[in-house]
């Protein structure tokens, strides 16, 4: 459920930042932050429930999301989905090339 709320959290913060993207609007900064901080989140607990890997890079992408809401309150929705863009994207190029080429645990369930 915390996937989905996240996902709808981030759509309501997207819906309110279209309005008015260049001004602070404290609820579109909230629902942008917690909305991609909880879906990473969801992921993390689906992964841990599954066994599908280490999760400490993808908690930690979910606090520096999280965190996201200064600048969204402070500068603009705008400047905030940049700066999740750079989080989120920056730590799957992380994660991705912290693996081992031809590694599929991602993919793959252990035994």
């Amino acid at each position: 459920m915390a996937v989905l709320g996240g996902i709808v959290a981030l759509a309501t913060g997207i819906k309110l930042a279209i309005a008015n993207p260049e001004t602070p609007i404290p609820a579109a900064a909230w629902f942008l932050a917690l909305g991609v901080a909880m879906y990473i989140l969801g992921l993390i607990v689906f992964r841990r429930v599954l066994g599908l890997g280490p999760i400490g890079l993808r908690l930690i992408i979910a606090v520096l999301a999280a965190a996201t809401v200064i600048v969204g309150l402070a500068v603009s929705p705008l400047a905030e989905l940049g700066a999740l863009v750079a989080i989120v994207g920056g730590g799957a190029l992380v994660e991705s090339r912290s693996r081992s080429p031809g590694d599929s645990s991602d993919l793959v369930m252990e035994d």
